[in-house]
């Protein structure tokens, strides 16, 4: 293999020559082939990369194959040796009511018996609906949802939408109108109209199982006493996750403050593009043969996002929080133990049956490995940064376990 690099700010570019009598003939071997080419030079120099090589042909001549990877890099960020970590601890938010009756009711979908109904929704129905929430004739980002499942119920906290699907039937069509929140993120749709086009699917008939059968299906306990402690416990950790992101989202945004560094922008524009691409372009091209709208929306692509600047502040925010995080991995002298990388590879093919070295291989194949170790140093730098946090409650400062051991 011979190669050279041609550096620019935030940026390598490599070409790459291979013969093609090393390289195979299908598609997506010569694809991992050239990956893993790519992937061993940035081993080698060490690169800190921010997304995965983007690889192209240039040309084919004299049984040569030479190709262009363009690396993008993490940009450096300088971040104050002195660091403000003292941080107002945010509320920490106790197990309600109808987190358990939620978590109840996905267990009786999932474990209840269904068979399509003969006749129009009822309550007590479980309904498949597509959606797409619209204000002033424009998409609401994030809105569209494909094959979406609800239980028709009438319990408090039911959504109003609920009642809007009574009397429905499969390939229905149905209109919700809602008043958009005061805290809207875009100012001009604060407190207006908007309008939800639903799609029915399909409606079926829900027999929800005894609640002993339905702890013992979802394997937490014999009985329903149990299975309620369970999934009590199981919103007490939730809630302690997101209270512990609060935390570090809240210390990175202060200590950016006196960082200096710039997230380049076409970081940000790729970073929209790809999230349009997995949210509302997917859930688009599923549902567009059943509501016309979504084909009009599919089609301005991108654009239907364009005024949303939240959307791409958001992105921003992100990458921020990715360089300094990448700064203060940088300034570890331990590096990363094999035993760090092991155990997160683990954990990772545990639900796929895999293990580490499985995992890996699987990385390697996919030039995945550089990105893979880059993300576990992020994540030691996310929680060396938590713990010399000084989080305050009033005038006493707590240990970031306090926030674990808080009573409900």
């Amino acid at each position: 293999m011979k190669y050279s690099l041609k550096q620019v700010p935030n940026q390598i570019q490599l070409t790459i020559q291979l013969p093609l009598t090393d390289l195979a003939q299908a598609a997506d071997q010569r694809k991992a082939q050239l990956q893993a080419a790519s992937a061993k030079l940035i081993q080698k120099y060490q690169w800190q990369v921010a997304r995965e090589p983007q690889i192209k042909t240039v040309r084919e001549n004299s049984g040569i194959l030479e190709i262009l990877c363009t690396v993008d890099l993490l940009p450096e960020m300088i971040v104050p040796e002195n660091m403000d970590l003292q941080i107002e601890a945010p509320e920490l938010a106790l197990p309600q009511e109808q987190d358990l009756m939620e978590r109840i009711q996905a267990l009786q979908i999932r474990f209840g018996e269904t068979k399509p109904s003969q006749t129009a929704a009822d309550w007590g129905d479980l309904v498949r609906i597509d959606w797409i929430g619209i204000c002033q004739n424009d998409l609401i980002p994030l809105s569209p949802k494909a094959g979406f499942f609800m239980l028709l119920h009438q319990e408090p906290w039911a959504s109003p939408l609920a009642a809007t699907l009574i009397g429905a039937q499969a390939g229905d069509s149905r209109i919700y109108t809602e008043t958009l929140p005061q805290d809207h993120p875009y100012l001009p749709w604060r407190g207006q109209s908007a309008e939800y086009h639903i799609y029915v699917e399909s409606v079926q008939n829900l027999t929800v199982p005894p609640h002993q059968y339905l702890a013992q299906a979802a394997g937490l306990g014999s009985d329903f006493d149990t299975l309620l402690s369970h999934l009590h416990q199981e919103i007490r950790d939730q809630n302690q996750t997101r209270w512990r992101q609060n935390i570090q989202q809240r210390l990175m945004k202060q200590i950016l403050k006196s960082c200096q560094g710039k997230v380049p922008e076409y970081w940000i524009e790729a970073g929209l593009a790809a999230w349009w691409q997995e949210s509302d372009a997917t859930q688009l091209v599923e549902m567009q043969d059943h509501l016309p709208i979504a084909s009009a929306f599919l089609k301005a692509g991108q654009k239907n996002w364009q005024v949303h600047s939240y959307l791409a502040q958001k992105i921003k925010q992100d990458l921020s929080f990715q360089l300094l995080l990448n700064s203060l991995a940088e300034r570890n002298p331990d590096g990363l133990k094999e035993a760090e990388i092991t155990q997160t590879l683990e954990a990772v093919g545990a639900p796929l049956n895999m293990n580490s070295e499985l995992v890996w291989n699987a990385l390697q194949r996919d030039g995945q490995t550089q990105l893979f170790l880059n993300q576990i140093r992020l994540e030691k730098a996310s929680r060396w940064l938590l713990k010399q946090a000084q989080i305050r409650c009033g005038e006493q400062i707590l240990p970031l376990s306090s926030g674990f051991s808080q009573k409900s």
